[in-house]
């Protein structure tokens, strides 16, 4: 299993490419396309396609163009400035009177992506120079075999922070966290989970108020605790990793999960602090990096943290809850 090199934020864009293709036909036009489709890549409900492949490769439709109207061009564009290559595949009247799929064009295009956010806008100009244009969000994250590689916090991870900053009696050593995220890796990489190997965890945070990057934790599990072929679940009823999950997603991710409790996240600042000081001091952390070492390979990502739910005794942290 193959690792990503190290942190970044998510709010992102994606990037095909620019083309132009003429058809001849009657310029008597009568009608304007009922309407540009993108059909390939599905972008998902959060409107984010994320990708470790550096080409990227879309398809659509152009509908509704009345018998004699031509789609005089169709385009493809990156906000990154790099030209792709579309074609125009197929042209078919189907139907007829209303009916949107009457003179439908079909379409194909390729882009070369960079590095981080790229947006595509697909353009088409039919005959009368009506104008229909529909855009997609990509981010692409360059794929490597070598050194660390970046764990993947994007709009389907999640984490929470729990630190209790008040001196009553029971609440030390309670403090919590989870963490949801993806570890990438190439399609022709093979699956290997480590199942006979040490994985160490460590998450530590930025703190804005002192401009510090203080460990937060540290364990590691050690190898052969976990045995299995598609699926590595530790679990423990000790302080610290309560459980931790490797899992294959999809054929470029594998899905990690960590939860860890019962510990004091930030002991000697605790120590040191008033109950007050304490939480301004929480509540001024505004990002968190985890690293996850399973042998002697190396995953490491970064996210922000806003502040969640509070109450008398404890305050939260989290993104994406």
């Amino acid at each position: 299993m193959q690792q990503r090199s190290k942190t970044f934020s998510i709010c992102v864009l994606l990037a095909i490419a620019g083309l132009s293709v003429f058809l001849l036909g009657n310029p008597a036009q009568v009608e304007a396309a009922a309407g540009l489709r993108i059909a390939t890549p599905t972008v998902p409900d959060s409107g984010l396609i994320v990708t470790y492949e550096s080409i990227i490769e879309a398809s659509g439709t152009v509908q509704g163009l009345s018998k004699g109207v031509i789609l005089k061009s169709i385009a493809c564009t990156t906000d990154q400035g790099n030209t792709g290559i579309a074609t125009i595949t197929a042209y078919a009247y189907v139907g007829g009177g209303d009916n949107p799929t009457y003179g439908t064009f079909s379409w194909t295009a390729q882009a070369q992506l960079v590095a981080g956010g790229n947006m595509i806008t697909i353009t088409a100009v039919d005959g009368n120079d009506n104008t229909y244009t529909e855009s997609f969000q990509v981010y692409y994250i360059p794929y490597s075999v070598t050194g660390t590689q970046e764990f993947l916090m994007d709009y389907r991870s999640k984490a929470k922070f729990t630190f209790y900053y008040t001196a009553k009696a029971g609440y030390t050593n309670v403090d919590r966290f989870s963490v949801t995220g993806y570890l990438a890796k190439a399609k022709t990489d093979p699956w290997c989970l480590p199942f006979s190997q040490d994985v160490t965890v460590s998450v530590s945070a930025h703190v804005g108020q002192t401009g510090e990057e203080i460990l937060l934790f540290t364990q590691k599990i050690p190898k052969n605790k976990v045995s299995g072929t598609s699926r590595y679940r530790y679990l423990s009823r000790t302080a610290g990793i309560q459980e931790m999950v490797f899992e294959k997603s999809k054929y470029t991710d594998t899905y990690f999960y960590v939860f860890v409790d019962k510990v004091n996240l930030l002991a000697s600042q605790r120590a040191s602090m008033s109950s007050a000081d304490y939480w301004a001091f929480i509540k001024s952390i505004d990002s968190f990096t985890i690293t996850v070492q399973p042998g002697t390979s190396e995953w490491a990502g970064t996210a922000p943290l806003t502040r969640g739910t509070y109450s008398t005794v404890k305050q939260e942290m989290v993104f994406n809850r």
